[in-house]
């Protein structure tokens, strides 16, 4: 968009080339966000309404105008139509049916897991319907997560009549006394005419309460078709998209509020139950990963006190991780998390160059502040370019565009923030730590002053009788 001049005029009273140019622009980055062609003439109608005949204050550009008009724009299609599924749940009978429908690989069985585990956070108890009785694995995949969650899960044989199942889920549910009934379906594709029938006779066997859409946001325009055609056979009342976090576009979820009119429940992320989980999965794997470095350095130097100057260059990489991924506006996800795991390799690394060096030359004599320069000094070059080589690596991780391009901004950004981190700051902080940590060490452990070599052994005297009789 072109860049207004700030001042204090109208911007247009009627349609002038200047807008004109900056809608079409607007218009070529919707479509390329896989924003649907009539969502992107409905922001435009709105955009323009909102800034024709308006005036801009001094203090903001014609570009501050138009991202304010774009805003209320798309906050308009997704106020269309909003649910609180919380909200709704509390308020429901019990037992509360629940659906979901959607094609093949979208994210059901995961969806229906974090809607269960979301439930029993709130104190509401669930049962899981395996009504997936046509795809390999369905059916395990569900008691599974079963299982983990302390939920019951109703089953037949793989390829029963999936209504019989979704009909035995809500008669436990009764018997007893639970409160919500998650009936998972196969996934099927729009164009499946027998496969959609099935679906509707779940619906008119067990009366769901609600009917969720789980659609894939890497879908683009084809989620918007996908969710038309099952709102068309069995009418959807809210909208889970999943793998959000891949998307670096989001076109689908505008697309769908303002094609079906339906809420969006909720955005899926990932595989695990909830993101603390996640994170503190990946905080743990992080703890472990200091503790193995710690122990393998222990081995290698045949020290409880060497390593620790070596690990304490991980923190610097931690802190320029996390202030690149702040400065980029990124969020700490599971995908950060696991740069961090990276980078206690890429860090010890650099301090391992310098300590090495460092105790060879004090073994050759040299004092602790004298050996810790040397170190430095000597080291300086390779830890500079080794470091430079990779994350030069990184870069086209952390400006990757496309599907999964938000993920990989995640780990490109910590890791090459770390690394500048790391090797900036642990080349002055580790010959540090390295004097201040060897010079206690000396000072509570003191090393064992060498044995002196004993005299060599004189011959043993020769036996007189023995030679006196070797004479005879």
């Amino acid at each position: 968009m072109k860049q207004g001049k700030a001042r204090e005029e109208e911007i247009l009273d009627k349609p002038t080339k200047d807008l004109d140019e900056i809608l079409w622009e607007l218009e070529v980055g919707l479509m390329q966000a896989d924003v649907a062609l009539p969502v992107v003439e409905e922001i435009k109608s709105e955009v323009r309404a909102d800034l024709v005949g308006k005036r801009v204050d001094k203090r903001f550009s014609v570009e501050d105008a138009v991202k304010l008009a774009l805003r209320n724009a798309v906050e308009k299609v997704l106020q269309q139509s909003t649910f609180d599924f919380d909200d709704y749940i509390q308020k429901a009978e019990r037992p509360t049916v629940i659906m979901f429908v959607g094609i093949n690989g979208t994210g059901k069985t995961t969806a229906i897991a974090k809607i269960a585990s979301r439930l029993h956070k709130m104190g509401i108890s669930t049962v899981l319907s395996a009504s997936d009785t046509f795809r390999a694995g369905a059916i395990e995949q569900i008691s599974i997560h079963g299982e983990r969650l302390g939920s019951k899960v109703v089953k037949h044989s793989a390829g029963g009549d999936p209504a019989a199942v979704a009909f035995d889920a809500v008669d436990h549910a009764k018997a007893r006394k639970r409160d919500v009934v998650l009936v998972d379906t196969a996934g099927r594709m729009q164009t499946n005419a027998n496969l959609m029938d099935e679906m509707k006779k779940i619906k008119r066997v067990v009366k769901p309460h609600l009917i969720i859409f789980v659609g894939d946001a890497l879908a683009g325009n084809d989620a918007i078709e996908q969710a038309s055609s099952f709102d068309g056979a069995v009418g959807i009342d809210a909208v889970i998209l999943t793998k959000i976090d891949a998307d670096a576009k989001g076109g689908a979820a505008l697309s769908i509020a303002y094609t079906i009119k339906k809420p969006i429940a909720f955005l899926s992320t990932g595989q695990a139950y909830e993101e603390k989980q996640a994170g503190g999965a990946s905080a743990l794997v992080f703890v472990f990963g200091l503790i193995m470095v710690f122990l393998i350095l222990a081995a290698q130097y045949e020290s409880w006190s060497l390593p620790g100057s070596v690990i304490t260059a991980v923190p610097f990489g931690v802190l320029g991780a996390l202030v690149a991924v702040w400065l980029r506006g990124l969020e700490n996800d599971v995908y950060f998390q696991i740069g961090l795991v990276t980078l206690i390799g890429l860090a010890a690394k650099n301090a391992i160059l310098i300590v090495e060096f460092a105790v060879l030359e004090r073994a050759k004599g040299l004092s602790i502040v004298e050996s810790a320069v040397q170190g430095a000094r000597a080291r300086l070059r390779p830890i500079v370019m080794t470091s430079l080589a990779f994350t030069a690596g990184a870069i086209p991780l952390a400006i990757a565009s496309g599907a999964g391009s938000a993920a990989r901004h995640s780990i490109g950004t910590g890791v090459i923030g770390g690394m500048v981190g790391a090797t900036t700051l642990a080349l002055f902080f580790v010959p540090l730590f390295y004097v201040l940590i060897s010079q206690l060490s000396e000072k509570f452990f003191p090393p064992r002053p060498a044995a002196a070599p004993e005299p060599p052994a004189s011959p043993p005297a020769a036996d007189a009788s023995a030679t006196s009789a070797g004479g005879h």
